[in-house]
């Protein structure tokens, strides 16, 4: 589990005590959640705690777009079989500078033509903690799960988000609550660039 909501997020949302015994089910349901929530906006909302590294490739600019990162803490250039050789910070700028995720670095040199010849090492992330419509949206997707498995009669709908499906009981409410996940999931959609 990443941790977009926890099974207490899930009881208050549904006014309601679930069992203990269900503990390790309701951490599946949350664990497909998560990655509907991801599969759905292209991104990972709880930062690494420790960085690593992506691979790049360079196309003789001074710009490079980076995945949602929270922190950069080295770039280094070269060829991908080689050792690479590191750039000082104080050549280079992240962007937006304000605020997170970290998406796009202007380099003072280029970043030269080649394949995989960047690295980047940073805490790859949209966020330190998971924001708070992210919780509410991935409480509300197990809400749905747990919802369905209570109740055996009445006819259902299907809905997509994407390449996902979900199907629940018809009711004006569930379309009221299946409608806010979709807003705010189209709110963090990463547009893929290139």
């Amino acid at each position: 589990m990443k941790g977009y909501c926890e099974k207490n997020d899930i009881e208050r949302y549904m006014l309601t005590d679930i069992d203990s015994s269900f503990n390790t089910q309701i951490n599946e349901w949350i664990e497909v959640a998560e990655d509907i929530v991801d599969g759905i906006t292209g991104r990972n909302f709880i930062a690494d705690t420790v960085a690593s590294i992506k691979k790049y490739d360079g196309d003789s600019t001074h710009e490079l777009l980076i995945d949602d990162c929270v922190e950069l803490s080295k770039i280094e250039i070269g060829d991908p079989v080689m050792t690479k050789e590191e750039i000082d910070s104080d050549n280079y700028h992240i962007y937006p500078y304000n605020k997170t995720p970290k998406t796009k670095v202007y380099y003072d040199g280029l970043f030269s033509f080649g394949h995989e010849n960047i690295d980047v090492t940073a805490k790859w992330g949209y966020s330190v903690a998971v924001p708070a419509d992210i919780k509410l949206a991935t409480t509300i997707l197990v809400s749905f799960i747990i919802e369905e498995s209570w109740q055996s009669e009445g006819e259902t709908e299907s809905e997509s988000i994407g390449t996902y499906s979900i199907t629940y009981r018809k009711s004006a409410k569930n379309q009221s609550k299946f409608d806010r996940v979709k807003t705010i999931l189209n709110r963090y959609k990463k547009i893929p660039i290139g």
